[in-house]
């Protein structure tokens, strides 16, 4: 492997590992059961999301050799705080901001994560052994992976759903907003995840199809939140979140090109993996930074 993309690499994994753990309790002062906490809880389910396509990615690299070691901690970063949230979603954390949950609805779907989380995590965690796992093995973990995304979003719809009937001030096109910038996390490691596969030889041509249709919804998705889509998503209500989402959009335009060339066919190579492994990191964090901002958004404008 190239020296100067494994020195890239690692620095840039760590950095946002360590920066999304740090965010875990952001907005986490006291907070009794309102519509801040709800937007808490949003934003916190809402990252189990990409947090689960982080550790398929993250095993797929170490899988390849990639920084085994370093993805290794990606890996084990990203299971504790999965971990971590997914308690507080459903017993309450002070330091995440939220209460015990009240529904029983939420409460069962929260159960069959947790379970299906299990299996998930444990194939994972092979992955990182010195012979890695098999194509076949990382297709199993990559559909375990899908499974487990369709529940954890249903958690999200859920929060937004249970929540936005029981709070008055928090109108449906906040949690919709809320929902729609956090799922751009979770593209950028859904992308990511789909490079590796097709880099390690799990059904490439698939998988291409797959980063495209990826690409397409992260592209639409940050036009609808940089401009607002009628009755659905505000457009971006603050200086600070245009700016931010300035940001993305700028951090994203040296990867996609990247990423079209690979979808389209071309052959992957180390300064390809090198723009995936810092770009799209760097793209994640700066999301990551608007959805926390979208937490204090108190009405539509």
């Amino acid at each position: 492997m190239n020296i100067q993309f494994s020195k890239r690499l690692s620095r840039t994994v760590v950095y946002v590992a360590l920066a999304l753990s740090i965010s875990a309790p952001f907005g986490a002062q006291a907070q009794s059961l309102n519509a801040n906490e709800a937007k808490t809880r949003l934003n916190i389910a809402g990252r189990e999301r990409m947090l689960i396509q982080r550790v398929v990615k993250s095993a797929c690299f170490s899988s390849l050799g990639i920084e085994r070691m370093v993805y290794r901690s990606a890996l084990v970063a990203s299971q504790s705080l999965f971990v971590g949230s997914l308690n507080a979603l459903q017993n309450g954390d002070s330091e995440f901001g939220l209460s015990k949950e009240r529904s029983a609805t939420l409460l069962e779907k929260l159960a069959d994560i947790s379970s299906n989380w299990t299996t998930l995590s444990t194939l994972a965690d092979r992955a990182t052994s010195p012979e890695g796992i098999s194509t076949d093995t990382l297709a199993n973990l990559d559909a375990l992976g899908l499974d487990l995304l369709d529940d954890a979003n249903s958690i999200v719809q859920g929060v937004s759903q249970i929540y936005g009937e029981q709070l008055d001030d928090l109108p449906l096109i906040i949690s919709i907003s809320i929902d729609i910038a956090g799922r751009q996390r979770m593209l950028t490691q859904k992308m990511a995840k789909e490079f590796c596969l097709i880099d390690a030889g799990v059904a490439p041509f698939e998988n291409r199809s797959n980063l495209t249709e990826t690409m397409d919804i992260f592209n639409t998705t940050l036009v609808g939140l940089q401009n607002g889509l009628p009755g659905m998503v505000i457009p971006a209500p603050n200086y600070d979140i245009r700016h931010k989402l300035r940001e993305v959009a700028s951090r994203w335009v040296p990867i996609e090109g990247v990423l079209r060339t690979v979808a389209n066919g071309g052959e992957i190579t180390d300064d390809d993996r090198a723009a995936v492994v810092n770009n799209m990191e760097a793209v994640l964090k700066a999301m990551n930074e608007a959805v926390q901002m979208y937490e204090y958004i108190n009405a539509a404008p």
